[in-house]
């Protein structure tokens, strides 16, 4: 019995491991960590109408592009309480509208790791 709730435990443990953690992005521009670009990032561009992505990083094991939409979807809640219109994608970082965010060189470019959407508040 003890060995059973002790494997429970430690299957529950590391199966968080390599986890996409929710949080904004620390970085302004330029080149920098992994670390410290992933996270979301909105900008406000009209009334009541943002551009939010969210940047998963490739230092991941896997990234789970249904991780990065329902993490910017909870951003996009944060900013609209009352709740909001748009639909939120995964694009390239070729794509992306923050430049900290873009990587224009061959390895990174196509790589999708950005969920991105363009929000108004209701």
């Amino acid at each position: 019995m003890k060995r059973t709730v002790l494997s429970i435990f430690f299957l529950t443990v590391l199966s968080g491991c390599g986890m996409q953690p929710y949080k904004q992005s620390t970085s302004d521009t330029g080149f920098m960590k992994e670390s410290s670009r992933e996270g979301f990032r909105e900008e406000l561009i009209a009334e009541n109408t943002y551009v939010v992505e969210y940047y998963g990083s490739p230092g991941y094991a896997k990234i789970d592009h249904d991780l990065l939409l329902s993490y910017a979807e909870r951003r996009a809640l944060e900013i609209c309480p009352s709740g909001y219109d748009g639909e939120f994608k995964i694009i390239r970082q070729i794509e992306a509208h923050f430049p900290e965010f873009q990587c224009f060189i061959q390895y990174c470019a196509n790589a999708e790791l950005i969920a991105n959407g363009t929000i108004s508040c209701k």
